[in-house]
């Protein structure tokens, strides 16, 4: 399976942080998956009237009427539908959850999608804090499609208090490690190995950091709640799954251009990650039989 990466919305030839879409999906007698994208856009999907599977990353979740799903940025996704089916998608630049431009996007608010833990995707319609979700989905379709003054505040305002619910959650299956601010020197790592992810090391992070190796790894593992070499292990291994996935690199290719030192080594990470080897996860991800 490849999947498409799929450009960013234009509005009048302009590139946009948002996108909001009243979608419909006819169904299918087929319930395996067909063409997969995947774009830098958080997205949010809620279901009006629907019976259907949002593929992601190759595995299916069920989605019902008044239920919502998010879908990460950089995830291959696609849908099958069980039932005519009809729901409303909000595409969103994950700057747009951001307190303002100098705040660090791939850790801050993002800790939980590098958390090795199993993250709810799926909420109902008043399980985030009792918010009723159909009623903030609907009003940001119809600010988008009314284009009135000001009425990218309003969206902005809803898909923000949509994600606060869904972080809040998540926050209970305790995948927050570090409840305290992120210290000035860990932020400073932090951006070096987004800067150089396959080839970070825990000596070059110290050095980003301004601390001597001892202090930095104590206080590392201290801010985020794993060693840095477990942090940097999980972010490679998180963009070898989407490699693996999207495109029809080799193993040995996907494991080297991660910053694995062997295909071996690879591999004995990524089944002790996946549970399953980097092959079997290509495979279902095709629709094809891991065995």
């Amino acid at each position: 399976m490849i999947s498409v990466h799929e450009a960013p919305f234009l509005l009048d030839g302009v590139r946009v942080w948002v996108q909001c879409i009243e979608c419909f999906g006819r169904a299918q007698a087929q319930t395996l998956p067909g063409h997969h994208h995947h774009h830098e856009y958080i997205e949010l999907l809620y279901a009006l009237e629907a019976d259907m599977d949002v593929w992601i990353n190759g595995a299916p979740s069920r989605l019902g009427s008044d239920q919502a799903i998010v879908i990460h940025s950089g995830e291959p996704h696609t849908m099958t539908f069980h039932t005519d089916s009809r729901y409303i998608c909000i595409k969103l630049s994950p700057r747009v959850l951001l307190w303002d431009d100098s705040a660090f996007p791939s850790f801050e608010l993002f800790r939980p999608l590098l958390s090795d833990r199993s993250l709810k995707r799926v909420f109902g319609r008043h399980e985030l804090e009792g918010l009723d979700l159909r009623a903030l989905f609907c009003e940001a379709m119809e600010e988008w499609t009314q284009r009135k003054t000001a009425y990218e505040l309003c969206i902005r305002a809803n898909v923000q208090r949509i994600f606060t619910g869904i972080l809040r959650a998540w926050e209970e299956q305790d995948v927050f490690w570090a409840r305290d601010a992120i210290p000035d020197p860990i932020r400073r790592a932090l951006r070096y190995v987004s800067d150089h992810p396959d080839r970070a090391t825990a000596q070059g992070a110290a050095e980003a950091s301004g601390l001597s190796y001892h202090y930095f790894s104590s206080l590392f593992k201290r801010s985020v709640g794993k060693t840095f070499v477990d942090y940097l292990t999980l972010l490679r291994l998180g963009e070898a799954e989407r490699l693996l996935i999207t495109t029809e690199r080799t193993v040995t290719d996907v494991a080297y251009a991660c910053g694995f030192c062997s295909t071996s080594h690879f591999i004995s990470r990524f089944r002790a990650y996946k549970g399953l080897t980097p092959a079997q996860v290509r495979r279902r991800a095709r629709g094809e039989s891991s065995r």
